[in-house]
């Protein structure tokens, strides 16, 4: 059942009944009101009546007595012919009336009233007893019912009429109610269908009601979420694609070369030289392959696993990567620069030293011949601040988000003969992301490039949780911070 249909009945028949309901208290409180005057009215004719019995009493003359009786009658009305007029008398004329219960029980002065019904209508009936004798009224009634069935029959009419105007009021109401919720409907149903572009105009006008208008706002914020949501999960799915096609590539590009040296060794004869040389190349792209393998199964179990972060003096930190970085200087013919400032920060040492070798690789790889690469740590306001940068050629906007996508290379060629896969930026981001923090890359071509990692700084107090004997990277220095 639509929600219009749903409040147009409720409505109709809440209003329809609470009219039908108070219609009938008025009209039954004006009944009851006409029909206490009317009982007043008798009361009031009984005790006039009784007034003047006792007065009459009291009179030695009885002929008088009974021309005042006759002369009180006419004035009040009382003598009026009809079926049942005033009685004063003793019981034995009493069977000629209409007895209420228990009259007969009446103490002296008493006044007793009711409605009694007769044959003509409902009647008033007011008796009393006073010197033995009892005296009855009647009240004629009819005009109260009549005005009570006349009211009972105007108040039907205005219903009746009435119900057809509200039904329509109340049918027209529904629909502008409903109308904004069936457009929210309508908008459900296309985002379902995978329309995710489709929005809910959410101003007041469309809505009508703030709630109505809430509830289009949340259904939007909803659409924008199950959007970026797909459209994540289609990214995710185009990585794993590529990451698929670059995998096989770069398995399928170093064996190919293998197999074919190998075959050259195997089917034909040839000198030392030859041979040297096909045994190198199958040797160099088989240490590739070993290469590539030992970096995809490193990713695989850095996203496996957790790591639990210790206290590291940066300064040991970087003693240890000039150590290791000392051959690349010499390899690449690069100036390399360490600049530390003193400070404990939270890592995994031998973690962070691979990633930082990693990157300072990879910017001597860029600088080549003559040029420099700077390594530099400080403290900010917002962590210790770890920077490799170097003044090769530099890399385009686009690629930036790329360079960290697994087999992703800016100069595939190149790489290759440098012995790379395009999985060290892929690993050091991992490890940025071990450490609760990320690649910050920034290049500009013929400039050079900057990578940076926002690493905790730790206060002296903070009791190392790491083996410091492991790698010597714990300092108890009292200049460091």
């Amino acid at each position: 059942m639509k929600i219009s249909l749903k409040i147009f009945i409720v409505s109709y028949c809440l209003i329809m009944v609470l009219s039908v309901f108070g219609g009938f208290l008025i009209i039954h409180r004006l009944y009851r009101s006409d029909m206490e005057r009317a009982m007043e009215d008798a009361t009031d004719t009984m005790n006039m009546l009784q007034t003047y019995v006792i007065t009459l009493d009291e009179i030695p003359n009885q002929s008088y007595a009974n021309f005042s009786f006759a002369g009180f009658e006419q004035r009040l009305g009382l003598n009026k012919e009809g079926d049942y007029p005033p009685y004063i008398g003793d019981f034995s004329g009493w069977e000629k009336k209409i007895a209420l219960k228990d009259v007969h029980s009446l103490e002296e002065g008493q006044v007793f009233s009711g409605i009694v019904e007769t044959d003509t209508g409902m009647l008033i009936q007011v008796t009393s007893r006073l010197n033995d004798r009892y005296m009855i009224v009647y009240g004629d009634v009819k005009h109260v019912f009549e005005k009570r069935d006349a009211n009972f029959a105007f108040y039907r009419n205005i219903i009746m009429i009435s119900s057809v105007f509200v039904a329509l009021v109340l049918l027209g109401f529904s629909g502008y109610i409903a109308r904004p919720i069936s457009k929210i409907t309508k908008v459900a149903e296309q985002i379902s269908e995978g329309d995710y572009d489709v929005r809910v105009d959410t101003t007041y006008r469309t809505m009508k009601s703030y709630e109505v208008q809430r509830l289009g706002e949340t259904l939007n914020l909803l659409a924008d979420s199950t959007k970026e949501y797909i459209e994540a999960l289609k990214h995710e799915a185009r990585k794993q694609e590529d990451f698929v096609g670059n995998f096989t590539h770069e398995i399928k590009t170093p064996l190919t070369s293998i197999i074919g040296y190998a075959d050259l060794l195997r089917t034909g004869s040839h000198d030392i030289e030859k041979q040297l040389e096909y045994s190198n190349f199958i040797y160099r792209e088989g240490k590739r392959l070993e290469q590539m393998a030992l970096n995809l199964l490193q990713l695989f179990v850095m996203e496996k696993t957790d790591f639990e972060l210790s206290r590291v003096a940066a300064s040991r930190l970087f003693d240890q990567i000039s150590s290791e970085t000392r051959f690349l200087s010499e390899k690449y013919k690069v100036k390399i620069v360490l600049r530390p400032e003193r400070a404990h920060i939270m890592a995994e040492p031998t973690l962070l030293i691979a990633m930082v070798v990693n990157l300072i690789d990879n910017a001597c790889k860029a600088a080549m011949n003559g040029g420099s690469v700077d390594v530099i740590g400080n403290c900010s306001d917002k962590g210790y601040v770890l920077t490799v940068c170097d003044n090769g050629p530099g890399i385009t906007e686009d690629q930036i988000d790329k360079i960290v996508e697994p087999f992703y290379m800016v100069d595939k060629s190149r790489a290759r003969k440098q012995g790379g896969a395009g999985l060290g930026l892929a690993l050091c981001s991992r490890i940025a992301k071990i450490h609760g923090t990320k690649l910050h890359i920034q290049s500009k071509e013929n400039v050079g490039t900057r990578i940076s990692v926002i690493l905790k700084l730790c206060e002296q107090s903070e009791q190392p949780v790491f083996d410091a004997d492991k790698l010597n990277l714990e300092g108890n220095d009292a200049n460091e911070q």
